[in-house]
């Protein structure tokens, strides 16, 4: 009686484990399917005990039950290896070389065979004529291949702990130590039956680590998210796989999200995965769908096939491509997409997850799945996908140079300014743009030491120069918006002109139309204590974004920059009429006008026949080093 009071615990523990696993939907991968397995064939052996252990059944069914109880209770171990392998990320080493899996299931084979030779011999159990279980000389073939499998199991487990995370390594070994608890409790006391009660122990065990592994789950998605995409990544390399990776990246993903609103965005979100599943469906390419950060999904196939995958790759894009019909709207996709093979493109979780994170902007645009091997060898995807390192190099090993573009004065006929412009000579790479380098230093927070860098660099140079008899009376340097909304900016600006005994006026500090939209206060704050304490302000690339006039006029600048595009468009009808007024407009305020992107006679003039003050640009000269800067200059105003 005892033992079926164990049996009906372990029956219900296994059932409410399936039913939690099968309510949460969770059975989209092969690992949850195995250990899903595992349970079920558990609570079948729980069930064949619990009827073998019923007196008043026919001895015939308490027979019958008992055999599919050993069946049961020697497939558990075996299929629980599985689980283990296909946790760790290695399942694939069966289907590499099928030779494994037989090897695998040559010791259930064996006890399946002295179960089945049991019908004639009796040599492992029967039950003898007062209806008691009677254990066979055999029986103990059938624990030891258990055993076995135990052994196998822990080795296994130990082995590739480094690929299992903390919180699943112990659950995952705790079978092997209960299960010999288990069995020598049983061998001391012979009648006791609690084989299936210690596996419900440990199943109740793992069950819980999967559940607190939800957070690596979207469950209103029904796919992993960015956090288990990691966990594969670090198997991946760890275990030296060749895989093959899909990244899809919807553009206007956020844009949709206003447009559609909360509700008809989530129906928008399961659409799309919907999408992408059956197109891996076509391919018998079981849901391993994960949902990233930023509007990106991805996609990992355990498969070498390159061509292959290409074709799964291209079949989604051409999937999603087509509009998604959502009540009566059709929804476009601006798609990026591309094709990772593992290890060939990418040696190191590090390199990986740094692609993927910004994988759209180191890749040409295109209309379908590119190939990362088709562009991982140039210099310009080396770049881009090396940046953060690239320019955290460059901050410690002092890689960043410092150029000066002059600025010439209309009414004075010489140079009396210049534009203070960093550049970055990596020594590998060599000349990297700041259009690239700039807004990922924004993105990584390295602007904020690379602004320091040019801040003390102009300063020390201003100082360090003769610079007042070069007839240069300030240098303009550009402030990024994240160093416009440093709490501490003045003061360090101002300590740095103390540090070098610069003036302040002779710093001409540069912001952008956009700057003073970011965090108004602070912007302001630190736009007017500098003013006061003798600082001059520009707005640089004027023309190039939304100007909100009311804000501009409020703010103390003192010059206007017009962009470039200006110049590009003066022959335009409809520019020239902008340009015009836009002069006018600025004089009337009284503010100082240059203008940039300078490069023939023609526009030098027609912009100084309007009455700009200050001209920049190639027509002069090209950005120039320190030294060779000092040297136009000294040349030019003689």
């Amino acid at each position: 009686m005892l033992n079926l009071h164990y049996d009906i615990s372990s029956a219900f523990i296994f059932a409410v484990i399936i039913i939690s696993m099968t309510s949460r939907h969770v059975l989209k991968n092969s690992t949850s399917r195995f250990f899903f397995t595992n349970v079920f064939t558990a609570l079948g052996a729980t069930v064949a005990d619990i009827i073998s252990e019923l007196s008043f059944m026919p001895v015939t069914v308490r027979t019958i039950a008992d055999y599919f109880y050993y069946l049961f209770a020697i497939t558990v171990p075996c299929v629980y290896i599985l689980y283990v392998y296909s946790t760790i990320g290695l399942f694939r080493y069966f289907k590499e070389k099928p030779i494994r899996i037989v090897c695998l299931f040559t010791p259930l084979a064996l006890a399946t065979g002295f179960l089945f030779s049991n019908i004639f011999t009796k040599s492992v159990f029967y039950i003898n004529s007062d209806g008691r279980f009677v254990r066979g000389p055999f029986q103990p073939v059938i624990i030891g291949c258990c055993i076995l499998y135990l052994m196998i199991g822990t080795i296994i487990i130990i082995k590739w702990h480094s690929v299992i995370p903390t919180e699943r390594f112990w659950p995952l070994l705790s079978l092997f130590p209960i299960m010999l608890l288990v069995l020598t409790i049983q061998q001391i006391f012979q009648g006791l039956e609690i084989t299936t009660f210690g596996l419900a122990i440990v199943y109740l065990i793992i069950s819980f680590t999967i559940r607190r592994s939800d957070e690596n789950y979207d469950e209103f998605l029904g796919i992993k998210n960015e956090n288990s995409a990691e966990e594969v990544y670090k198997k991946i390399f760890a275990t030296k796989q060749n895989v093959r990776l899909i990244y899809i990246k919807v553009m206007n993903q956020p844009k949709l999200r206003n447009f559609l609103g909360l509700n008809a965005y989530n129906q928008y979100l399961k659409e799309l995965i919907n999408k992408i599943d059956s197109a891996l469906h076509e391919f018998h390419i079981e849901n391993e769908i994960y949902y990233l950060h930023h509007s990106t999904y991805g996609v990992h196939i355990d498969s070498s096939d390159t061509e292959f995958c290409k074709k799964i790759a291209d079949a989604i894009y051409d999937s999603l491509k087509n509009s998604v019909e959502l009540n009566d709207v059709s929804i476009s996709l601006d798609l990026r997409s591309c094709l990772v093979r593992i290890p060939e493109d990418f040696n190191n979780i590090e390199s990986l997850v740094n692609f993927r994170m910004n994988f759209h902007n180191r890749l040409p645009e295109a209309d379908h799945t590119l190939m990362v091997s088709d562009f991982i060898e140039s210099k310009d995807f080396k770049i881009k996908n090396d940046l953060d390192t690239i320019i955290n190099n460059a901050i410690a090993n002092h890689n960043f140079q410092m150029y000066y573009q002059p600025i010439y004065s209309t009414k004075e006929k010489k140079f009396t300014s210049a534009e203070a412009l960093i550049r970055l000579i990596d020594p590998d790479y060599g000349f990297v743009s700041p259009a690239i380098f700039i807004p990922a230093a924004e993105v990584s927070g390295t602007i904020h030491q690379i602004g320091d860098y040019v801040i003390e660099n102009v300063c020390h140079f201003i100082s360090d120069c003769n610079f007042n008899e070069l007839g240069l009376r300030y240098i303009e340097l550009n402030l990024s918006i994240s160093q416009c909304i440093e709490g501490d900016l003045a003061e360090k600006i101002s300590e740095l002109t103390k540090k070098y005994n610069v003036n302040p006026n002779q710093i001409n500090l540069e912001i952008t139309e956009t700057a003073p939209n970011f965090d108004p206060t602070v912007v302001d704050r630190n736009i007017r204590v500098l003013y006061d304490k003798g600082f001059k302000f520009s707005l640089d690339d004027y023309g190039t974004g939304y100007s909100n006039t009311k804000r501009l006029t409020e703010l103390p600048l003192d010059i206007v920059k017009l962009d470039k595009s200006f110049v590009d468009e003066m022959k335009n009808p409809q520019m020239w009429s902008v340009i015009v007024n836009t002069v006018r407009m600025f004089k009337e305020m009284n503010k100082i006008i240059l203008v940039e992107g300078i490069e023939d006679e023609e526009a030098l003039k027609t912009f100084t026949d309007l009455g700009c003050d200050y001209i920049q640009g190639y027509y002069f000269s090209k950005p120039l080093p320190q030294a060779e800067f000092i040297k136009f200059i000294k040349e030019r105003n003689k």
